[in-house]
């Protein structure tokens, strides 16, 4: 957690912020779905408005990253309990909103994949890719006491971390996530673990845009992949140190419109972890924290698109 300056951190100045980034009907949707659940909070003074108050410390929390020391501190004037209660509401709360969010993520049909893509045009060789995959590896801390044979190591991001897999479509909605699971077990290893649900849930309908870790789908009988052809290359005999490329006019074509398709459809998660430091910074809490976290930003950012916010 990183020590920021909260002093003078007054309900109203809290309140704007939260709002701003979870934007008032958002806020307004996750208090009711919580109130409605009643989950034990912490707390020997408890004021009629006690719960939204925690709820709205529990998201301020995650979107500045700030300590619950310095937190419990700074708004012990309206808000009046210990780090460690402040602490157990935002985890408790943090379920809550967990399931909230996945109330966001629905999987959807081929006719709600293909509306979403209908105003794209992704070039005649992908014309029909109306869904996107990609994997992010979110940091965890202990970067200097974890092993890089360990399985929470990650390559990717050099640091201990936990991998999710989303699924998305044309508007960048996600339609699917996965995880956390172990950053050691590759795109194409997962896909045939998931195969039945690719192959199955899925099934025809479902073109889907992937890079070339994920070449294992294009074996898949129903649901297509598209993967971008890894580019093979030669020595140029007239140019010492240069090498040529092996592929195809074709080939390179495929590639230049892959690309101009998957930058169209943006990876959702520089859009959670620019409202979210929580899951910008290596997380310090547990797993199952993490997991509940990167769950509710997934569904905070259907919400928002779905309600065009």
């Amino acid at each position: 957690m990183v020590a920021r300056d909260t002093t003078g951190l007054t309900h109203v100045a809290l309140k704007k912020k939260v709002q701003k980034i979870i934007k008032v009907d958002a806020l307004k949707s996750i208090t009711k779905f919580v109130r409605e659940r009643h989950p034990l909070l912490w707390g020997t003074e408890r004021p009629r408005t006690f719960q939204s108050d925690a709820i709205l410390l529990a998201l301020y929390h995650d979107i500045t990253g700030t300590g619950y020391h310095a937190l419990s501190d700074a708004t012990r004037s309206w808000h009046n309990i210990e780090q460690k209660s402040l602490r157990h509401n935002t985890q408790i709360l943090r379920h809550e909103f967990e399931k909230w969010g996945e109330e966001q993520i629905t999987l959807g049909d081929k006719h709600a994949w293909n509306h979403s893509v209908r105003y794209s045009e992704f070039g005649d060789q992908i014309a029909d890719a109306n869904l996107r995959i990609d994997s992010t590896d979110m940091t965890r801390i202990g970067k200097r006491s974890t092993s890089k044979k360990s399985s929470g190591w990650s390559y990717k991001a050099n640091s201990p971390a936990q991998r999710y897999m989303t699924l998305v479509d044309g508007r960048s909605r996600i339609v699917k996530l996965w995880g956390g699971y172990s950053p050691k077990i590759y795109d194409g290893d997962f896909l045939k673990l998931k195969k039945e649900f690719f192959e199955d849930t899925l099934g025809r309908g479902a073109n889907i845009l992937g890079d070339n870790h994920f070449m294992a789908g294009t074996k898949f009988r129903k649901c297509k992949f598209y993967c971008n052809i890894k580019n093979k290359t030669a020595k140029d005999t007239e140019n010492k140190g240069k090498r040529l490329s092996m592929l195809t006019k074709d080939q390179k074509k495929f590639n230049g419109q892959h690309r101009t398709a998957r930058a169209a459809v943006e990876n959702p998660f520089g859009a959670m972890q620019t409202r979210f430091t929580m899951l910008k910074e290596p997380f310090q809490e547990s797993e199952s924290q993490q997991d509940a976290l990167v769950t509710f930003a997934c569904g905070h950012h259907n919400f928002l698109l779905r309600n065009r916010i």
